[in-house]
């Protein structure tokens, strides 16, 4: 298993610090300098509205309580479904520090999907920043299908991946912690 990934943003939401392993899965998933993104709002790499909703909620509720938050996501390389565990912490300058441990993997054939140096055209699929799914439309179907019905023939371009949430985690994550607040 992975060290820890961890990263913080400070007060204002800017990234102020990664690790190592955080870097080199940055890398690993085709950012080919981690270190720009320094002093960057976070939003500036959460393109989907209901994600950025997700994640402010988090951290609004984070600070507010001064009470560390567990979430739990999938976030699969090409050769591995993953179940991570991610603690969100507030820290004592108002900032944010997220700590991130693989709680399970399962070794898979790599899908062409998610290898970050396959070509790439101009469409774009969304994929469920909580449960992996992707949207394939109209439905949205684990990666593995999707990997097969968008490259079957593992060559080629594909299309890039956009970060979401698919509607059935967007309304069981937004609506809870609505909820709960």
């Amino acid at each position: 298993m992975p060290e820890l990934v961890i990263y913080r943003i400070d007060s204002k939401d800017r990234i102020e610090f990664f690790n190592t392993e955080f870097q080199a899965a940055a890398v690993a998933a085709g950012f080919s300098e981690p270190s720009t993104i320094y002093g960057m709002p976070i939003w500036s790499y959460i393109g989907d509205p209901d994600l950025v909703e997700l994640y402010r909620q988090v951290y609004e509720k984070v600070r507010s309580t001064r009470a560390p938050s567990s979430l739990a996501f999938r976030s699969d390389t090409p050769e591995a479904r993953r179940s991570i565990q991610m603690e969100v912490r507030c820290l004592d300058t108002g900032g944010i520090e997220h700590v991130c441990r693989v709680a399970l993997e399962e070794k898979r054939p790599p899908l062409y999907l998610f290898n970050s140096q396959a070509p790439r055209n101009m469409s774009v699929v969304k994929m469920c920043g909580w449960c992996a799914r992707v949207q394939v439309y109209p439905k949205w179907v684990e990666p593995e299908e999707a990997s097969r019905m968008l490259a079957p023939a593992s060559s080629g371009p594909l299309p890039e991946i956009a970060h979401g949430l698919c509607p059935v985690c967007a309304d069981r994550h937004l609506t809870q912690r609505r909820l709960a607040a």
